[in-house]
């Protein structure tokens, strides 16, 4: 288990939200993808291509009452298994080796099937499936997954790509 006490800026503070400086597509001074205002803008020039209030993230926030922490470290073509039972909010950050390209950048969720509420479409699951069947997802750099049904079951994780990365994991019940 990580320490993350201390006085740490938190991750949803301004000087957090500020990605320019570490964010996608820096080609020299011209940045494509920009936090402007607590959003994202995809950005031509002066010209804004795209930006989205429903992407913002200061006014966001997700109450936390029982949690864990975890970090996993994963060599080239490594894998891990966590049991989670009842967690209904996942954050999970990755932290790749230096000089790492962004298009070999491939590491993978695999969550079982979540089992159905009113509301689902049909055919739903009524329960959680059993063997798992299981949905991956691409992680890059940030995974954000808050659900209304818990996440039960053992979830996969495999880094598929020819770097070293770090895996760090917030989980809440």
């Amino acid at each position: 288990m990580d320490d993350v006490s201390g006085n740490l800026d938190s991750v949803f503070s301004p000087t957090y939200l500020n990605l320019q400086n570490t964010f996608c597509c820096d080609t020299g001074s011209v940045k494509l993808i920009r936090w402007l205002g607590c959003k994202p803008g995809v950005y031509y020039g002066k010209k804004t291509l795209f930006t989205s209030d429903d992407l913002g993230l200061c006014p966001w926030y997700q109450v936390v009452t029982n949690y864990a922490y975890t970090t996993i470290d994963f060599d080239p073509g490594g894998y891990a298994e966590i049991q989670f039972n009842g967690i209904l909010y996942l954050f999970a950050k990755t932290v790749w080796q230096d000089k790492a390209l962004d298009s070999l950048k491939m590491m993978e969720i695999g969550l079982n099937q979540q089992a159905g509420v009113v509301g689902s479409t049909i055919p739903f699951n009524i329960e959680q499936p059993s063997p798992p069947i299981y949905n991956y997802q691409l992680v890059r750099d940030l995974y954000h997954i808050n659900t209304s049904s818990s996440l039960n079951g053992i979830t996969r994780m495999n880094n598929c790509s020819p770097y070293t990365v770090s895996l760090s994991m917030l989980y809440a019940y």
